[in-house]
């Protein structure tokens, strides 16, 4: 798997998407270097095996330093130095977890500053309440849903959001310190492993730094 996800790192993005898909069981690329892998550590347990065997068979070989004979705990020399656990945990390792989510995620008391700063802003996304626009409402209901809190929203959408006093209305003008400061904030962001683009529904955080724009749409 690390050799396949490497090379898709060189690819374009239509090719790299297509390895990172994350229907692993419709045998992607990366599901079927799973898949390989895993075979792979059968082959070396079996071979661990036959080569414990054959050790024990021979008979009369020095014990490396720390290890000692097959006894009544049957634990081999690959036993002992941690080989066989190491290979089996390898195998055993749910696929799933490749693909878990790095988005850093928000605390307790910063979820809490963030409802109530938008709850009376925002209060429903089919609601002419506050003073928030639809999209505004839109976002902010998928941002406090409790279904997306703690994976779609993170904590940077709550670090902007409470820095703006909700969502951005108006863009940093290119040159000043407020536009140098968002370029290295969403480069902060994405460092960290959130990889999603901003909640952005009013669209005015499309920065472009040295000609390439850094986010790619304005709404995940």
């Amino acid at each position: 798997m690390t050799q396949t996800a490497q090379d898709g790192l060189n690819q374009p993005p239509d090719k790299l998407h297509a390895l990172a898909d994350m229907q692993y069981w419709q045998q992607t690329p990366l599901g079927a270097a799973f898949d390989k892998d895993r075979a792979t550590g059968d082959q070396q347990l079996a071979d661990l095996d036959t080569t414990s065997r054959q050790t024990v068979q021979m008979g009369g070989l020095p014990n490396p330093p720390g290890t000692h004979d097959v006894g009544e705990d049957r634990r081999t020399f690959y036993d002992q130095i941690g080989l066989t656990k190491w290979i089996s945990e390898r195998w055993w390792q749910d696929e799933g977890v490749f693909y878990d989510d790095p988005t850093p995620k928000m605390d307790v008391l910063t979820r809490q500053a963030v409802d109530r700063l938008g709850s009376p802003r925002y209060p429903s996304s089919f609601s002419d309440g506050g003073d928030g626009n639809s999209e505004e409402r839109y976002a902010f209901s998928y941002m406090h849903d409790s279904s997306n809190f703690l994976v779609g929203a993170g904590a940077d959408d709550a670090r902007l959001f409470l820095a703006a006093g909700g969502f951005p209305r108006t863009a940093p003008q290119p040159g000043t310190p407020e536009y140098r400061i968002a370029v290295e904030d969403v480069k902060s962001r994405f460092v960290s492993c959130a990889w999603r683009d901003p909640l952005d529904p009013n669209q005015v955080l499309n920065l472009s730094f040295n000609g390439s724009a850094l986010l790619v749409s304005p709404m995940r």
